[in-house]
């Protein structure tokens, strides 16, 4: 991609991983209900949610490990 877009190519690249939106030069847009909003790479939930586990395991493991409360 990098070698591309040196050479003028346009990538349009739908992702949660904060390692490519995290490419220079990129324009991150979030879609979710409310519509599309220009993020900064700080802003992505998805990068949000990686500090807040990379921080604490544990603190969001939980919520994934808990068990489910209709059985």
């Amino acid at each position: 991609m990098h070698e591309s877009c040196c050479q003028g190519s346009q990538f349009i690249v739908a992702t949660h991983s904060p390692m490519l939106m995290a490419f220079p030069g990129a324009a991150i847009v979030h879609l979710d209900s409310a519509g599309a909003q220009d993020l900064t790479w700080e802003e992505v939930p998805a990068v949000q949610l990686w500090r807040r586990y990379l921080d604490d395991p544990s603190s969001v493991l939980h919520h994934l490990l808990e068990d489910d409360p209709d059985t």
